[in-house]
């Protein structure tokens, strides 16, 4: 009996071995399987992306929910090498970086090496520092077509959708008429879209940074209601395509196209008749805004900064670094009597003025939301004044202009009169702040 329980047990751990054997065996064959099909896959994706002789476009939204879409060309040569053009969010030019299909999770199309278009995206001291512009460089292989023409793709680390697909033409004539329809889109503030039926809707602005824009809504008109989301956009060849269409009473915008001939853009929506106009300032007037800011006694934070002042205040930023200070804010601030645009630095002491100028305002007769900003005075004051008084000067000819007549804005205030949307009423450009 003793000899036939060891004989059993011995048959019953080489059954466990062997089936033991057997599952590694099996693993380790389904691994190589896998291994060549994932090779087999990234070199057919790679043929894909050679097989088009004018190359791929791309429309690329790196975070749909925060920002609109740019517009990206890219043409891949040799065994690694891949070319780009941007439009005019980007540098002109074309510009060549590396590029490797590779098996990670899933095919993965890794944009390598850093390229002034694709990579200024994701970049986090762009822009955000910190965040950048949300952009991936890796972008993980879903789908292709059936006829081979769009790869559909997700980023690796942001997880949206993007599609390449292949691209017919010729790149600088592209990329111009596009550049046309964003120049011709961005000429003013404020945008009015005019229905058939003589119905009006205004837009406020056009973030050419984070290629948004919002819809101005009131109350009596009277306030205007700061929004929470942004509309964001892209620019295509025909004119401008909205993510998400714009809702106005039972309708829906989503392109809009621009006529070079005639100048103007046409909502180009099947069965809905209207025009976008550029507009000095809305029909209606913000009522008690000129009373509701400036009063003599307030001071004011920059809640948000337009495109046109990051690079101005990003190299504040690395000036004051080189004299032990660091960038704190842009405020404009009440003191003594008068109103200063100061930059704010701390010393790791306390909070100083980096460097101010007075500015000075009137409010215009000719409507009550309007205000005009100017300064007649060149002098910088403060600390730092010698350091970036480049800067200064820039930033005071940006949002008050460089001689006695000054810059006229509009003046939006939300509801309860804490924040401020100024909209120039010349160009497109604004800025957003709040009592401090």
């Amino acid at each position: 009996m003793k000899t036939n329980k060891i004989y059993f047990i011995f048959l019953i751990i080489f059954f466990i071995l062997g089936f033991t054997g057997c599952n590694n065996d099996e693993e380790d064959i389904f691994e190589g399987t896998a291994t060549q099909r994932m090779k087999q896959k990234c070199v057919e994706i790679d043929s894909i992306l050679h097989s088009s002789p004018d190359g791929w476009f791309m429309n690329y939204y790196p975070d749909p929910e925060n920002l609109g879409g740019y517009n990206i060309l890219m043409s891949f040569s040799g065994k690694e090498t891949v070319i780009m053009q941007g439009d005019a969010f980007f540098p002109s030019g074309k510009y060549s970086s590396l590029y490797a299909v590779e098996g990670t999770q899933g095919p993965v199309i890794n944009f390598n090496t850093s390229n002034e278009v694709l990579h200024r995206l994701a970049n986090p001291e762009l822009f955000y520092p910190g965040e950048g512009m949300l952009g991936d460089f890796e972008f993980v292989w879903k789908k292709t077509s059936e006829n081979r023409d769009t790869l559909y793709l997700k980023g690796k680390k942001r997880d949206f959708s993007v599609e390449l697909t292949k691209f017919n033409g010729n790149w600088d004539e592209y990329m111009n008429s596009i550049n046309t329809n964003m120049t011709a889109f961005s000429s003013r503030f404020f945008k009015q879209i005019t229905f058939a039926n003589g119905e009006k809707y205004v837009i406020g602005g056009y973030n050419s940074i984070n290629r948004t824009s919002y819809s101005i809504t009131t109350e009596n008109s009277k306030t205007v209601e700061l929004p929470d989301e942004d509309d964001m956009l892209t620019f295509t060849k025909k004119g401008v395509e909205y993510y998400k269409p714009l809702v106005i009473g039972n309708q829906k915008i989503q392109h809009i196209d621009y006529d070079t001939v005639t100048k103007k853009f046409n909502i180009a929506d099947p069965g809905i008749e209207g025009v976008l106009d550029q507009i000095d300032a809305p029909l209606f007037v913000f009522e008690h805004a000129k009373d509701s800011i400036f009063d003599n006694k307030t001071s004011y934070r920059f809640a948000s900064l337009p495109p046109e002042l990051y690079d101005i205040v990003t190299s504040i930023r690395e000036k004051l670094k080189t004299v032990n200070a660091n960038y704190s804010a842009l405020a404009i601030l009440y003191v003594q009597g008068s109103y200063r645009l100061s930059i704010l630095a701390n010393d790791g002491t306390n909070t100083v003025y980096g460097a101010y100028m007075i500015l000075q305002f009137r409010k215009n007769t000719d409507r009550t939301d309007k205000i005009n900003l100017f300064n007649q005075n060149t002098t910088i004051y403060g600390d730092y004044k010698t350091v970036i008084a480049n800067e200064c000067r820039a930033l005071t000819a940006l949002i008050a202009g460089t001689n006695s007549t000054g810059k006229n804005y509009i003046v939006m205030p939300n509801f309860n009169y804490t924040n401020f949307i100024l909209g120039a009423c010349d160009r497109d450009f604004s800025f957003t702040f709040y009592k401090w």
